[in-house]
């Protein structure tokens, strides 16, 4: 007899599912909510088809009563420190369009775009291919359709939980959340439990 896996759930990204699914295996927590913010990008260093997510996600996870539970690879210390100006340069690469107008050039004896990489060697440095205003531009391909999200806030970032919070800080003080380490795993055991 064959018995299919049940459907996969599409209202979630499936990397924010996988990132969840990890963190609760190597934590050994299995109510853990971990805060998710995925940028889906369509577009590489030249303007080019290249589909991809950049995730933002906790060092760690929420359980049901608010306490954060720290991963155990990463020494939180360090990362709770308050590097804002890289925080919001990584938050905006995440977010970032598909066309920088800086890096565009426009020749008009060819009447054609040029679009330049933000990289300066490698394979996508260089500049994309040049393309006519007469004819449709493959940057095109970047523009969403109407009402598609390209930025989703997933676990403890999402809406709702976001909304619940919020009614029950109302109720009671806004108490900053407990934080507690993880039982530290060996690499072994880590590698076992993925």
């Amino acid at each position: 007899m064959l018995v299919s896996a049940p459907p996969a759930r599409r209202d979630r990204p499936r990397g924010a599912r996988t990132v969840t699914a990890a963190l609760r295996t190597l934590t050994g927590e299995r109510d853990l909510t971990v805060g998710i913010v995925a940028c889906l990008q369509t577009h590489g260093s030249r303007a080019n088809w290249h589909p991809h997510l950049h995730l933002l996600v906790t060092d760690g996870g929420f359980r049901p009563d608010g306490t954060f539970v720290a991963w155990p690879v990463q020494d939180t210390a360090r990362l709770t420190e308050d590097d804002r100006a890289f925080a919001t340069r990584l938050a905006r690469y995440c977010a970032r369009n598909p066309v920088a107008p800086e890096r565009l050039t426009y020749d008009r004896t060819a009447k054609a775009v040029t679009y330049r990489s933000d990289k300066s060697e490698g394979p996508t440095a260089g500049t994309g291919p040049s393309t006519r205003w007469s004819s449709s531009p493959g940057w095109l391909v970047h523009i969403p359709d109407k009402g598609h999200v390209t930025t989703r806030y997933d676990g403890w970032y999402a809406n709702r939980p976001r909304g619940m919070r919020g009614r029950a800080a109302l109720a009671s003080a806004d108490v900053p959340p407990a934080i507690v380490p993880a039982p530290r795993l060996a690499p072994t055991e880590a590698t076992r439990r993925w």
